[in-house]
């Protein structure tokens, strides 16, 4: 699914076509041809979510190539504007034909700026804004027919799991592009191989400059196993619960499945200790120090699962009020496979009236969490 705009355009953006192409339809771009030509003076208005007929007999034949074809189109041209008002999932499609016609969608009334083409239709997302759809005849075809568009909102990116706390107060503020904050690397149980890092992380998307993070600018070892400390504080009423900003990245996380390989969680005196929206998933067992057998942050883009890009995550700290405790950050992989893994933005620590998180999630399901 691609998105057009007319930003596109002003850089020459060419037709991808999406029609199967018959075998005397070649599908290399043209390497010279007449533009300009195309007549826009009797627009046929297209709406969303409509059917119109029409006849391309005898109609004006003023071009010949379009500039995401090579073949030649010397039908007559039915021209018709179509106006998006927002970002639409579009399909434009020739119905009841006699003959071989095609449509083209372009962004400007030009033959020079085709976006699309079909031999029967076009699908695709496109951004609000004029469009202009031709129904030409391949060769010198004419004949009636109806076109067809059909407009549907797309449907929202799924949300990524997360939650925030709704602070009150802040006791701490632990902003990691400012500095390292006294966070250190630690041991971690069985540990492995050493992978937290502080500097600048530049290979992430979004990432905010400096980091802590599993190996900076490339991927976490194999056969790791490492915490990361946080200084020491005083759970209190103003200060019992902690946000961290993250990016998660690792190994597995197959739909279905339940395999986690690599991961990462939070701990205090080794007490794991769950996120509002809870962890992704239990990582297998016997493969990874410091989190062998836990729950953990995980995801895999490329096992098909989202992975946390810089979102949020809320934890209640409560059940150590009046102690002096430090959080530990450990993350875990297994011998193979490595992914770009875990990164810390942030962490705050403060008092909130109401944690939130990221799906719908009533107050008595979050406190029925820590009874």
């Amino acid at each position: 699914m691609r998105t057009w705009s007319k930003v596109m355009l002003a850089a020459g953006a060419l037709c991808l076509a999406t029609g199967v192409a018959m075998a005397d339809k070649p599908l290399e771009k043209p390497d010279d041809f007449s533009r300009g030509l195309l007549d826009c003076t009797n627009l046929l208005p297209l709406e969303c979510n409509s059917l119109v007929s029409g006849d391309n007999t005898g109609a004006p034949n003023n071009v010949e190539v379009y500039s995401c074809v090579s073949w030649t189109e010397g039908g007559g041209e039915v021209v018709h504007e179509l106006i998006l008002d927002q970002t639409y999932d579009l399909t434009i499609t020739l119905l009841n034909t006699t003959c071989d016609l095609d449509v083209f969608l372009l962004a400007e009334c030009d033959e020079a700026t085709c976006l699309d083409y079909g031999n029967t239709s076009i699908s695709g997302q496109f951004d609000a804004g004029t469009y202009y759809v031709v129904v030409d005849g391949y060769g010198t075809a004419e004949c009636p027919f109806d076109l067809e568009v059909v407009c549907e909102v797309p449907p929202p990116p799924p949300e990524e799991p997360g939650s925030f706390c709704n602070f009150v107060s802040i006791c701490y503020d632990w902003d990691f592009e400012m500095s390292d904050h006294g966070f250190v690397p630690a041991p971690c149980g069985d540990t492995g191989t050493p992978v937290w890092q502080y500097g600048l992380e530049t290979t992430i998307p979004g990432a905010p400059g400096n980091v802590w993070g599993t190996i900076l600018n490339g991927d976490y070892l194999a056969s790791s196993g490492e915490g990361l400390l946080s200084p020491v504080f005083t759970v209190s009423e103003s200060c019992n619960w902690m946000e961290i900003k993250h990016y998660v990245y690792t190994e597995g996380y197959l739909t279905g499945s339940g395999n986690i390989y690599d991961g990462g969680n939070v701990t205090v005196d080794e007490i794991v200790i769950p996120p509002i929206e809870g962890y992704d998933g239990l990582v297998n067992v016997g493969l990874q120090a410091c989190v062998d057998d836990e729950e953990v942050f995980a995801g895999d883009v490329t096992a098909g699962v989202p992975n946390r890009t810089w979102g949020t995550s809320c934890f209640d700290l409560s059940q150590f009020m009046g102690m002096t405790i430090q959080v530990r950050f450990d993350f875990g992989s297994d011998s193979s496979v490595q992914r770009p893994g875990w990164y810390l933005a942030y962490v705050r620590l403060g008092t909130t009236e109401q944690p939130v998180g990221r799906e719908e999630t009533t107050w008595g399901t979050l406190k029925s969490l820590y009874r």
